[in-house]
């Protein structure tokens, strides 16, 4: 079932079951606002009955009468009574019967208003209303008493709806196709206009290709909830957009990190091929190459892992601050007379990786060493803050821009090539350390500072 029938259906649904219920309170009220003015009218008829002189000669004319004025169509269906305590009965009906006892009805109704009584506060006339079962039958009672005299009407009760039953039905033979039929129609026109947002969107989804991820949906004009879900799918766009071309440069930049050692290494090798002396093959600059190409695949893992949200952590209790002093020990003499200020706290203790944890830091020195200007400073602080450890890495710099502050985390960006031209690297590093510290429910964040500085902060969360 499509989406549009589904909300056809269930609109057709809806509406027949609130037409429905509406049909039967509109019934119940209707019957009942007739059994109200029915009782009405059997007390006004029985309080004009008890007012008949007695020698009234015009009694079955008066029953005639009566049984108009009650919509009493069969003659069996009314019963009357006026009888007198000085003059016995004056009237009464040619089905009424003697086994019929009035005291035996429950009189649950009793009726006295200015229209009954001419004295309120002292009423010497009333009437009663009550059900009664006589001849299998439902009737419903009026009695009337004043002084000596009391007068009785009893009208049964399918009489008394008989003709609006049959009118409500007549008019109901009309009303309800018609009324079936305009929902049917308000149903489908709701369903179109329903899926009308969603058909647009389907058809956007269907123009979008890996080649044309910048097309987006206008929502201009639309309800709520379609402009949030509009809102969520451009949104969900840009992420694409982003995803693929970040992994387009990605793929790009990493053939051409690649391309550079394997050149040099097939180079090498070509010569030799040449020559005549096989001696003179270099061994140790085809290492370092080598040792280029494991360093970027195994880097370049560690991304895609990390991407994949598989990056395998074996954690192990660690003391960060005896990591750290052993990796300064062993760093060799740094050159252009830069040197490294550092400021360790103690019982920095951790639970990570201790391989990835070395990464990490040995991205961050290298980085900070690698970027900055002969005869800095370089400035290394951690210490535990609120139950976290921070560890800040601060070195004096090239002036940079804003746009490529903002770039320092991407794959394979390396700065300016004017000025880090003569620097080694393949520009994953930063990138790298701080997926391994997302990896530990930590990051690593790039503090403001001045153009010259470069000062980031690496935070873990303590045991």
């Amino acid at each position: 079932m499509s989406f549009r029938t589904r909300i056809f259906v269930i609109s057709c649904l809806i509406v027949g079951a609130v037409l429905a219920v509406v049909m039967g309170l509109t019934w119940t009220r209707i019957v009942q606002g007739e059994a109200d003015r029915l009782d009405d009218r059997m007390c006004i008829e029985a309080k004009g009955l008890a007012s008949l002189p007695a020698n009234d000669t015009n009694g079955m004319n008066r029953v005639s009468d009566l049984a108009m004025k009650l919509r009493v169509n069969d003659p069996i269906q009314l019963l009357l009574q006026v009888h007198s305590q000085k003059n016995g009965v004056l009237l009464q009906s040619a089905y009424w019967q003697d086994s019929l006892s009035l005291e035996k009805i429950d009189w649950s109704k009793a009726v006295q208003s200015t229209g009954l009584s001419e004295n309120e506060n002292q009423p010497t006339e009333s009437c009663k209303l009550g059900d009664f079962e006589h001849q299998e039958r439902r009737w419903r009672a009026a009695l009337f008493t004043r002084s000596d005299i009391r007068s009785f009407i009893a009208t049964d009760r399918s009489s008394t709806t008989q003709d609006l039953r049959q009118a409500v039905q007549s008019a109901l033979v009309v009303v309800i196709p018609l009324a079936l039929l305009l929902s049917a129609f308000a149903a489908w026109l709701l369903a179109n206009v329903a899926t009308r947002p969603v058909n647009r969107l389907s058809s956007a989804m269907e123009t979008v290709t890996q080649k044309d991820l910048h097309h987006r949906l206008p929502n201009e004009g639309e309800d709520r909830e379609f402009n949030q879900l509009i809102e969520t799918y451009n949104a969900m766009l840009d992420r694409l957009e982003r995803s693929f071309q970040q992994a387009s440069r990605f793929s790009a930049d990493a053939a051409h990190e690649l391309k550079t050692p394997l050149t040099i290494l097939r180079g090498q090798l070509e010569q030799v091929a040449r020559s005549d002396d096989p001696n003179r093959l270099d061994l140790s600059s085809l290492l370092d190459e080598v040792g280029k190409l494991s360093s970027i695949t195994r880097k370049l893992l560690l991304l895609s892992q990390a991407d994949a949200g598989r990056l395998s952590l074996h954690s192990v209790a660690m003391n960060l601050d005896i990591t750290l002093r052993e990796l300064i020990e062993d760093l060799d003499e740094l050159p252009n007379g830069k040197i490294l200020k550092c400021s360790i706290g103690s019982t920095l203790r951790f639970d990570g990786d201790d391989v990835l944890i070395h990464q990490l830091f040995n991205n961050l020195i290298s980085n900070a060493i690698r970027y900055s200007t002969p005869g800095a400073a370089i400035e290394l602080s951690a210490h535990m803050v609120n139950w976290t450890i921070e560890i800040i890495i601060t070195n004096p710099c090239a002036p940079l821009t804003d746009e490529t502050r903002k770039q320092l985390f991407d794959r394979f960006f390396r700065g300016d090539p004017a000025h880090n031209s003569y620097v080694e690297g393949s520009g994953l590093g930063l990138s790298l350390a701080r997926e391994i510290a997302r990896a530990h429910r930590g990051d690593l964040v790039l503090l403001p500072s001045s153009d010259d500085r470069v000062s980031m902060k690496l935070t873990l969360p303590t045991v």
